[in-house]
């Protein structure tokens, strides 16, 4: 990755998914970042233009299930709505009365928080996007060496990369296993020189046999890391539940870069294995 993050201790990396998943801080929020970014992480946020054409930070189609809005509003597509229609909206009392005040954000609010770090990084997640916006308001806050633009469509990662070949790029695969399996190698033979990382994410299994927890085997990661590495990206793999021997597992086959809605306690068990680590 052409990035320097801080990560845990430098050694363990990791996305902030939503900057807390909406386990531990309000999706999608500046209050979300600086959490993420307070514990290393690079947090990860989903922008969307508006109908006038900003671009906000807000993870589903509508702001109902993340605002105080109420009536129809809260049911129309927010690309049918105008920033003014939403910005005094609340974004944060729908998780704690302690964020109560947090609003959807422009991206450039997130960009202006970030010039004043150079180790501040973000995952942006393109949902019904105007890329030509993206790329005119990364260029024009000098952020492009700093975000990471992800997709689940490979094709719309290989056009930014054919106009703009040093743009960051993953590739998010998720479904069930043989998708994720089948999705995986199509990348390897059509577009993974294009990529700097690839996300795999790890599932539960549908019925516990109280050994390895996730649909996604152990040998196809094994080889997934291995493939990578080959090509010089990262493998990032998104556990969406996880216990703390689940996490020793992944480390231990040698994965170094997650995504985790958890970000607090994905800290806490990271640092009990690399402490585990330096003691052996």
């Amino acid at each position: 990755m052409k990035l320097n993050p801080i990560g845990i201790d430098e050694k363990i990396f990791f996305q902030a998914h939503r900057g807390g998943g909406g386990y531990e801080m309000p999706d999608n929020t500046i209050a979300a970042c600086k959490y993420g970014w307070s514990l290393g992480a690079i947090p990860e946020l989903d922008i969307r233009n508006t109908k006038d054409g900003n671009i906000i930070c807000l993870h589903d189609d509508t702001i109902k299930r993340t605002t105080d809005a109420c009536g129809k509003i809260a049911d129309i597509p927010v690309e049918l709505l105008t920033f003014d229609e939403i910005k005094n909206l609340d974004s944060g009392i729908y998780f704690s009365p302690k964020y109560k005040g947090e609003r959807i954000p422009l991206l450039t609010d997130i960009f202006n928080i970030m010039k004043y770090n150079d180790r501040l990084y973000l995952y942006l997640d393109l949902k019904k996007i105007d890329i030509g916006k993206v790329v005119d308001i990364l260029e024009t806050h000098k952020m492009q060496k700093r975000c990471i633009l992800c997709s689940s469509d490979i094709s719309q990662l290989l056009s930014i990369k054919a106009i703009i070949p040093d743009y960051l790029l993953m590739q998010w695969i998720g479904g069930s296993e043989k998708e994720i399996i089948q999705r995986f190698y199509q990348t390897v033979s059509n577009g993974m020189r294009s990529l700097d990382q690839v996300q795999i994410h790890l599932i539960d299994k549908k019925e516990s046999d109280g050994g390895w927890r996730y649909t996604v085997d152990k040998d196809f990661l094994r080889n997934a890391l291995e493939i990578t590495r080959e090509y010089n990206i990262d493998l990032e793999v998104f556990i969406w539940h996880f216990e703390k021997e689940d996490l020793f597992g992944l480390l231990d086959i040698g994965i170094q870069w997650f995504a985790t809605d958890e970000p607090m306690r994905f800290c806490k068990y990271a640092r009990e294995w690399l402490t585990k680590k330096q003691t052996v």
